[in-house]
């Protein structure tokens, strides 16, 4: 991943009708489960298992930037993230929607 902030795309994301997922009713516990542990603020370096220090997830805004990556590295064929690959199949599907939705945080409208 490069130094900035990936493009999400715009075209291949279909956000289902009626989803009701956010940041505070299922993103920030994803987070927390699957990716902090390596891509937070609060970690020093030596402490990220290889996670670049400028690619973080512990807010919603982050996450929003992120979120093409995050499918790309979590979900989608030849993903390595989170490398025990310890996602469950329901959880991704999760995390599809919340995402290709814009990853809306508690207080975002949903696209």
């Amino acid at each position: 991943i490069p130094n900035q902030a990936p493009v999400p795309p715009a075209s291949n994301l279909q956000c289902p009708a009626g989803t009701e997922l956010t940041y505070d009713n299922f993103g920030e516990a994803f987070m927390l489960n699957y990716c902090t542990t390596c891509h937070s603020t609060l970690l020093a370096e030596t402490a990220r298992a290889g996670a670049p220090t400028h690619i973080n997830f512990d807010t919603p805004e982050n996450v929003q930037v992120w979120r093409a990556s995050i499918l790309t590295f979590a979900v989608y064929e030849g993903a390595t993230m989170p490398p025990s690959q310890n996602i469950p199949p329901e959880d991704k599907i999760l995390l599809t929607e919340w995402l290709s939705c814009g990853a809306p945080s508690g207080s975002d409208n949903i696209e």
